[in-house]
């Protein structure tokens, strides 16, 4: 057999570590180990080398609990050349690059857009570190644009955008095609993806190991950069934490940086509606929220704002006479706005678009027909938001007045690619954040280091029941990607894939969906011409929602802010999974719906029409919040819960 090739440009390796607990493993073309910063890890100064000793061609060292062996043999690490060991749980464990991690305990999906009943996850998909922690991030829209590219490949390449999302509900209601012969395989391999939840950050092996291959970072300019031609460093991480999640939660931070705080308004009660809305209906609906003794805290002014339907930044002056107004209007009626924008993209007719010409220097491009990614983005000039003169320009002239005339938080609705199709959206919302109106932005995000500026918006999903039990599953696995801040479309965005009239749910699931959004990060209504307002369902309903948006205002965000604090300081997220807190109890892993609120509240939702639930109460005292009831644990109930109550328990003693 002939002998391996070597490649000489690999030939450096070396074993450093920032505290006991953690090591980072770089792989170096040439002769110096040096490891530049990146996005995700802005500051890799702070890892310093082990002296590991030689045996037999191998470097062994410890880092804490963890062994790792390595050898120089000129190649990126691969199963050959690197070996960590730890022991857990009584016996000894070891990961080889290629390995897969079948005990991870899951995260969060991109988005939960046109999620339905068609593509409930359970489980989580394994979880391969060598693939770069993005690599496994599926989401349905990702679906659907793979079924898109099919049939522009092999039925037309000028489908109707309708055609393909029939094709796509056929699909999901498990019909046979109508314009494919059959299903392609990728096609069923992506939608199988979906059933899984992406890999998170914490594993029941307790060691979490990730590849950073997040985009360059520059510490001089301190900018992001594009990937450079040639060979990058090949860096992995490896964070020791056994049963201590939440220890393993602080170290992830250390390395990718804190959690946010939002603002005390953010952790109120929203409004919002995709729907013909200016100043009036602002004003009419915060009277009838104080009509119906409803607290409410802040407005999301969805995409009417805008003079060019999407995109652009003149005002649309019939439903907005006078921002200027519209900005007093807000504060004094104690309320803070949240403005959309679909970032990027200019119309052509917008009156600063030659302002932003002038002082950038660009040319002038105007996207027009199969130029524009979609059919929104026609007419338009793109924004090159990686280059800094271009972003800086982009921001001052054109969001800033945005922000004087009311705006206190942006709603990033959209997405960015790199030139070479990376995801890079986690880098739009950072940027939003330090050039835009405040410390965090409302957005879809995924990826390392994407929780420090984000409000993690899940997208528009289906007003059915699965979805309901879905996010409620979905919630505490935010945190295990360190995602604290997620904001759900309480009642659902959409009715139906296709049928969107009539857009109001059942007033039992939007009361549960009421009740859920309570016990929330972010509690914000939101649908698509649809409504949403408890007022709209009935006496009964509307009594319910009353009582639980009140121990919102009372209970759950005075909590919240203690519980903000803390995240930012530990890293651990104030609404987190049954195990961050008994990480010992088998019980806290076999219940999904149910998660904690900090250490004190133990929130049960109900997710089904017939109101039944199965939740495991953790050892110890607990008092039901809404009954006269109290449950010592450890005990598993099974109940149906009436309309006007949900299992939420407090921690107490007697």
């Amino acid at each position: 057999m002939a002998p391996e090739r070597i490649d000489k440009r690999w030939m450096k390796a070396a074993a450093q570590r920032a505290g006991g607990a953690v090591a980072r493993l770089a792989c170096c073309p040439g002769g110096q180990v040096r490891v530049p910063a990146t996005f995700a890890v802005k500051e890799p100064g702070r890892f310093r080398a082990i002296r590991p000793r030689g045996e037999g061609g191998w470097q062994t060292c410890r880092a804490g609990e963890m062994s790792i062996r390595f050898r120089q043999d000129g190649r990126r690490w691969h199963r050959g050349n690197l070996l960590i060991e730890w022991e857990h749980e009584g016996r000894r464990r070891s990961w080889r690059p290629g390995d897969l991690d079948r005990e991870n305990l899951g995260g969060s999906f991109q988005s939960f857009d046109l999620l339905n009943e068609g593509l409930i996850a359970d489980g989580v998909q394994p979880y391969d570190p060598m693939k770069g922690f993005d690599a496994h991030v599926c989401s349905p829209p990702a679906l659907m644009d793979h079924l898109r590219d099919v049939l522009r490949a092999e039925v037309c390449p000028d489908i109707d955008e309708y055609e393909w999302f029939r094709e796509f509900v056929e699909l999901m209601e498990g019909r046979e095609p109508i314009h494919l012969r059959r299903w392609p395989k990728e096609v069923l391999a992506t939608r199988d993806r979906l059933r899984r939840f992406p890999p998170g950050l914490l594993s029941r092996s307790g060691v979490t190991i990730f590849l950073d291959d997040s985009l360059p970072w520059s510490t001089n300019e301190d900018w992001i950069e594009e990937h450079h031609p040639g060979p990058a460093p090949q860096v992995l991480y490896a964070v020791y934490y056994g049963h201590d999640y939440k220890a393993g939660l602080g170290r992830l931070t250390e390395i990718l940086g804190p959690i946010p705080r939002p603002a005390d308004w953010m952790l109120g009660v929203w409004y919002s509606c995709y729907r013909r809305m200016g100043e009036k209906h602002y004003r009419k609906v915060r009277e009838d929220f104080r009509r119906h003794d409803l607290p409410l805290n802040a407005v999301v002014v969805d995409t009417d704002w805008h003079r060019f339907f999407w995109h652009g930044f003149d005002w649309n002056r019939r439903l907005f006479p006078d921002p200027a107004r519209f900005r007093r209007w807000l504060r004094k009626s104690g309320l803070h706005a949240s403005f959309n924008v679909h970032p990027q993209y200019i119309p052509e007719k917008d009156s600063r678009l030659p302002a932003f010409l002038r002082r950038t220097g660009a040319p002038k491009r105007i996207l027009r027909g199969s130029e524009a990614p979609n059919r929104f983005h026609r007419n338009c000039q793109a924004v090159d938001l990686f280059d800094k003169t271009q972003a800086k320009a982009y921001f001052e002239i054109f969001h800033r007045p945005i922000e004087r005339n009311g705006c206190d938080l942006w709603w990033v609705d959209g997405t960015l690619r790199t030139s070479s199709g990376r995801d890079a959206t986690a880098w739009l919302n950072e940027l939003y954040t330090r050039e835009g109106a405040g410390p965090l932005v409302l957005s879809r995000t995924f990826g390392l280091g994407a929780h420090r500026s984000t409000l993690h918006f899940t997208g528009d999903a289906v007003c059915q029941w699965r979805v309901l039990e879905q996010e409620v599953a979905g919630l505490p696995l935010a945190a295990n990607v360190l995602l604290a801040w997620v904001s759900n479309d309480i009642g659902g965005f959409l009715r139906g894939l296709i049928e969107r009239k009539n857009n109001k749910p059942p007033a039992a699931l939007m009361t549960r969906w009421v009740q859920f959004g309570v016990f929330s990060p972010i509690f914000r209504l939101h649908s698509d011409h649809g409504v949403r307002e408890p007022w709209r369902f009935g006496r009964q309903a509307l009594a319910i929602m009353r009582r639980f948006l009140h121990v919102r205002r009372d209970i759950v965000a005075p909590y919240l802010r203690q519980l903000a604090r803390e995240a930012h300081r530990s890293g651990v997220p104030p609404f987190r999974p049954m195990y961050h807190e008994y990480p010992a109890e088998e019980q806290a892993y076999r219940h999904a719906g149910q998660y904690m609120m900090g250490d004190r509240f133990l929130v049960a939702p109900v997710a089904r029409e017939d109101g039944r639930v199965r939740y495991w109460v953790p050892p110890g005292l607990w008092r039901h919040l809404f009954l006269d009831r109290e449950i010592e644990g450890p005990c598993v109930l099974a109940e149906e819960v009436p309309l006007e109550t949900m299992p939420v328990y407090e921690r107490t003693t007697r």
